[in-house]
């Protein structure tokens, strides 16, 4: 019987070596199995990421062209509006500078015609004192040879002398309207 038992006690033993070794060849094999699958796992997030990464970067590169594309096309339209003002501003300067010529060559034009008749306006007064003179000259002539009447010989150098400004007036006023027209 005590073969039976140390036999029994050394299947025992060469059981739980058998099993020790077995579960340790299993456990290895899990662990090995484990840092695998750890290792697949770590490197599949690895590719993802990486993917994730390129498409964001992607999507960030598309999102900056079409930020672009719409900064550029409203800076277009931006100028075209500044140039559409700067050529009303530059219609409207050259408008008044033509208004300004016209008025200045108006005023210019009114000046020299100012200065014709000024000059015009002081001939007839030099000739109304010249004929008054003539008269004033005339009637002492005409009082010492005539035996008319102060009253009388000045009456006719009056007569004489309005007739002859009358004209002069008459000329002067046809050139002055020919020169106004002008």
């Amino acid at each position: 019987m005590l073969e039976i038992i140390i036999s029994a006690l050394l299947g025992f033993i060469v059981g739980a070596v058998v099993i020790y070794f077995v579960n340790r060849k299993v456990n290895d094999s899990k662990v090995t199995g484990a840092k695998h699958s750890a290792i697949a796992i770590v490197e599949e997030a690895q590719r993802e990421a990486e993917s994730l990464k390129k498409e964001a970067l992607l999507e960030a590169k598309d999102e900056t062209h079409k930020l672009r594309i719409e900064a550029e096309s409203e800076i277009r339209e931006r100028r075209l509006e500044l140039q559409k003002q700067e050529n009303r501003h530059l219609q409207r300067e050259e408008n008044l500078d033509r208004k300004d010529n016209a008025l200045n060559k108006r005023e210019a034009s009114l000046e020299r015609k100012e200065e014709a008749l000024t000059g015009r306006q002081q001939h007839i007064e030099q000739m109304e004192r010249k004929a008054e003179e003539l008269v004033t000259v005339q009637q002492t002539e005409l009082e010492r040879i005539s035996s008319l009447t102060r009253e009388e010989a000045r009456q006719l150098i009056l007569g004489e002398v309005e007739k002859e400004l009358a004209t002069d007036i008459a000329v002067m006023t046809k050139e002055s309207e020919l020169q106004a027209k002008e």
